[in-house]
């Protein structure tokens, strides 16, 4: 986590895996659209090429401003009203701005069920992958949230998720809410499923696929209220 929100250490020694494999003559591709794995804070080590879905939308300066802006669950208007009461006239235009290209491109790509991840598969299509291949793709499609009603800044209060202001007591999720969660959540598999079939489909039409080995893992899972809780990060459950 620390490596997630400082990003990696710079002047750290310790060889990364795609530094290992770039030696041994690798091509090796990082494509993230986790927005914490980012060039800026050194998850590119050892890559021939990274790309995150975030520089498709916002700059890292552009980042910052969002997650400083929004960190507390404030609505648009309110931060917007914010930056012009501190009187941050060029923070209110470049906030105006980002927030509407991500609006209409989540509007475009059926937001919050895809989160990005076709556009890392359509990466992988345009790219030129040579046999020796390393190959890493960090997609969000199971990461929360999984409907609109998480989208409202109204239903997160002063914390980032739903789920942190259920755990904390601000908001009560109940069960007719919870069971749409539920289904946002095996729709957002469904899709991730579909782009992995293109990921194997491609690697199969480049001739690659076998003698490729492929590794899926994750970070953490999600708690859907198996224990009174929903979402991750702060309890140790096997679903986490």
């Amino acid at each position: 986590k620390a490596c997630d929100l400082l990003g990696m250490p710079g002047d750290s020694k310790e060889e990364m895996l795609a530094e290992s494999l770039k030696a041994r003559g690798y091509q090796t591709v990082g494509l993230a659209a986790n927005p914490m794995l980012t060039l800026r804070r050194g998850f590119d080590r050892g890559f021939d090429s990274f790309a995150s879905h975030r520089g498709y939308l916002a700059s890292p300066e552009d980042m910052m401003l969002l997650r400083e802006t929004f960190e507390k669950g404030q609505s648009r208007s309110g931060a917007l009203w914010n930056l012009v009461k501190r009187g941050e006239w060029g923070k209110l235009i470049r906030l105006v701005r980002v927030t509407r290209r991500i609006r209409r491109f989540r509007a475009k790509s059926n937001y919050p069920r895809s989160k990005y991840g076709d556009l890392l598969v359509g990466k992988v299509r345009e790219a030129n992958l040579e046999p020796a291949l390393f190959l890493v793709a960090s997609v969000m499609e199971m990461h929360d949230p999984y409907t609109d009603y998480e989208l409202a800044a109204s239903n997160r209060g002063p914390f980032p998720t739903v789920g942190n202001a259920a755990v904390y007591g601000y908001k009560t999720i109940d069960e007719s809410v919870m069971a749409q969660i539920r289904k946002g959540y095996y729709d957002c598999a469904s899709t991730l499923d579909g782009y992995f079939g293109r990921l194997v489909s491609t690697l199969k039409e480049r001739g690659l696929y076998d003698n490729t080995l492929m590794v899926v893992t994750s970070d953490h899972g999600q708690a859907l209220m198996e224990h009174g809780y929903y979402g991750h990060g702060t309890f140790l459950h096997d679903e986490i």
